[in-house]
């Protein structure tokens, strides 16, 4: 399990700006902070296995209260990421809030980033191998089918399979 001890020192000795309660986070799980960035992790955060936590300079990333990351996830940060309480994250999740800066003439080579803030609601369930592009804004008590590619507003209780086809649905308890 990554420590306390392991958190603390990083609160100490590189970031300040870091917040946690209880967790439970395999002790090869990756937490990258940079100058005056931010982390929040609440309550009960668990993670299966190799979570990965990248945030960059003056970016802020929130992960609320008992939320579940399984194997494999991976979250970069560059601006700004909110994960709401009780959130479910399957296998292999990518969460981006920046893409690259792209220039025909000399391609994606070290030209900076464009960012726009991510945010995933309260009571969501990410399906696994879903990938969260910069700018998304999932509502409340979503249900993310696996494999599915994310980019834009998805409304509340709205199931999302392949992001091609969404529907919004009152009660999806009989799903």
């Amino acid at each position: 399990m990554l420590s306390k001890l392991h958190l603390l020192f990083l609160k100490f000795f590189v970031c300040k700006n870091i917040k946690f309660q209880k967790l439970k986070l395999p002790f090869y799980s990756k937490i990258k902070l940079r100058k005056n960035s931010h982390l929040f992790l609440g309550d009960n955060l668990r993670a299966r296995g190799h979570l990965y936590i990248n945030i960059a300079d003056n970016a802020y990333l929130h992960i609320g209260n008992n939320c579940f990351f399984n194997n494999n996830c991976s979250i970069n940060c560059h601006k700004d990421i909110f994960i709401g309480d009780n959130t479910i994250l399957g296998e292999s999740i990518l969460i981006y809030d920046h893409d690259h800066k792209f220039d025909y003439n000399t391609g994606a080579q070290t030209k900076g980033y464009n960012t726009a803030s991510v945010y995933i609601g309260n009571n969501c369930w990410i399906g696994s191998g879903t990938i969260i592009l910069k700018g998304s804004y999932i509502e409340d008590n979503c249900l993310i089918a696996a494999g599915s590619i994310i980019n834009g507003k998805i409304k509340e209780k709205s199931l999302v399979y392949n992001q091609i086809k969404t529907i919004q649905i009152a009660n999806y308890s009989n799903i």
